[in-house]
């Protein structure tokens, strides 16, 4: 008889909002088209209705219990058709949070060695070949399991993409650590990009084929935490993380693609020349896509690059400075911004202390005085010398008096 699993995983690090920096709400998508589910924005390339999304696309918006007018935390987001929950869409990460399955082995069934099912997250195909416009998100998931004593795969395309270990020792009743290194629940990154993946689950002894307990296993968002907590058998779902790329048409060799619709943007695929504009780019973006493309807004710009037009908006970096920082003077430009140290000093002004005091009286072909000059901080002062009077900032421009008359300070 095997043990049932008397924990349950806790998620402490949820859902976040979504991730839509497009600027107000009418900016994020096509006019006439449903830009809301619920309390979720809908961002163009995705969309709801006929029109109103990209190929491979397109999201159901539904009642959480059935159809009819329902408050706006009644509906959910789904991919394509109605499947799989979305918990986040991210425009410039190009990323969407889904809800996860998880795999099950019941323990007391002495169910088969592998799962008969899989695990598949990658909805929809941008251009008829089969291909999704969904893959698993590039290093930013992992495999984790919660079992006695029971080695847990996740297998794709006859590989093994992850593998992990949970164990429980007869007299040790200390609760599992929140690292889940092992102990009744484990965890192991997942490397690789496909569109759908298998669990295996393995007795350790290798000779029974049954399990000691139940197992489960779930692809989980690397960001997340979590502990055990109270017995929840009904929350089989945790948050995943998928790339998505546009594969219906093609990113040309000048950085244009017809998905790429607004000014101040221009579209990549991991290649050479992409990775040496933005190193953050340069991951194997399009492994398992075929040919497959996204796009950005161009350096100082922000928004969404798949609307037409003005998707893409100029960075006011001034008003960011814990981003853009300037400790002189900022002055926005159209896809950029000026950062000048004020009068009286140079330097970088970029960085703290990074503007110095200018030494005028020590550059007098750039700050001429023909008198005395005193450098002060930030400025200089020019005297015509004792007991001359006039103007000490035009050669000549000073005299004094003899005998009632005035006389020009020659050395002046």
């Amino acid at each position: 008889m095997s043990r049932r699993v008397a924990a349950a995983l806790v998620v402490l690090c949820a859902a976040t909002t979504v991730a839509v920096l497009a600027g107000d709400e009418d900016d994020i998508t096509l006019p006439g088209c449903r830009s809301r589910c619920g309390n979720m924005s809908i961002p163009y390339p995705f969309g709801v209705e006929a029109g109103c999304y990209l190929p491979g696309f397109n999201v159901t918006c539904r009642r959480r219990n059935g159809d009819g007018p329902a408050a706006a935390a009644d509906e959910l987001l789904f991919l394509g058709d109605g499947t799989v929950q979305v918990l986040e869409i991210s425009i410039p990460n190009a990323t969407v949070l889904i809800n996860s399955s998880a795999g099950y082995f019941d323990g007391d069934k002495y169910v088969s060695l592998s799962s008969p099912g899989t695990w598949s997250g990658a909805l929809g195909s941008g251009d008829g070949d089969g291909v999704g416009v969904y893959s698993l998100a590039w290093g930013r998931n992992k495999l984790f399991a919660m079992g006695y004593n029971v080695q847990v795969r996740l297998e794709a395309d006859n590989e093994t993409s992850s593998v992990c270990v949970s164990l429980f020792f007869e007299g040790n009743f200390a609760a599992p650590t929140d690292d889940c290194a092992g102990f009744l629940c484990c965890q192991s990154p997942i490397w690789d990009q496909r569109t759908s993946y298998r669990f295996k689950a393995l007795s350790l002894n290798g000779s029974a084929a049954s399990l000691e307990s139940d197992t489960y296993a779930w692809i989980l968002d690397s960001e997340l935490r979590f502990q055990y907590g109270a017995p929840q058998k009904d929350a089989l779902t945790l948050p995943a993380l998928l790339d998505w790329r546009i594969n219906h048409t093609t990113c040309h060799a000048n950085a244009s693609s017809p998905a790429c619709r607004s000014r101040h943007s221009f579209c990549h695929d991991g290649s050479l020349e992409v990775c040496r504009r933005n190193d953050s780019l340069c991951h194997n973006s399009t492994a398992g896509f075929g040919r497959a493309h996204i796009c950005r807004c161009d350096e100082g710009y922000r928004g969404n690059p798949y609307l037409p037009n003005n998707g893409c908006k100029d960075v006011n970096e001034c008003d960011h400075p814990d981003t853009y920082p300037c400790h002189g003077i900022c002055t926005n430009t159209d896809g950029g911004y000026k950062c000048e140290c004020v009068p009286g000093f140079a330097g970088n002004a970029s960085v703290p202390t990074g503007c110095k005091d200018i030494d005028e009286c020590a550059h007098p072909h750039l700050y001429p005085c023909y008198g005395v000059c005193l450098n002060k901080m930030g400025s200089f002062d020019c005297q015509c010398k004792r007991g001359t009077y006039g103007d000490p900032f035009t050669k000549g421009g000073c005299s004094y008096l003899t005998g009632g008359s005035t006389s020009k300070d020659l050395l002046g």
